[in-house]
């Protein structure tokens, strides 16, 4: 699904990438909070959902409130 969101974004097709990426830190974050260890891949994940929010024109605090 993140190499999918990643392909999306890199073609410009950053509307269908969204929810890809957000579902990947949803999916991440379940983890963390089920086994109270933070995965590996999450901070990245995170960086790579903000960056593609900030693609597609959001302000910081925009940015901020959908990561919330």
């Amino acid at each position: 699904m993140n190499n999918l969101a990643g392909l999306l974004q890199a073609t410009d097709r950053l509307a269908e990438a969204e929810p890809l990426r957000r579902r990947v830190v949803e999916i991440l974050l379940g983890v963390t909070r089920e086994t109270g260890h933070e995965h590996p891949d999450l901070r990245l994940t995170i960086n790579n959902y903000a960056g593609l929010l900030a693609a597609m024109g959001l302000s910081e605090e925009e940015i901020k409130k959908r990561l919330e």
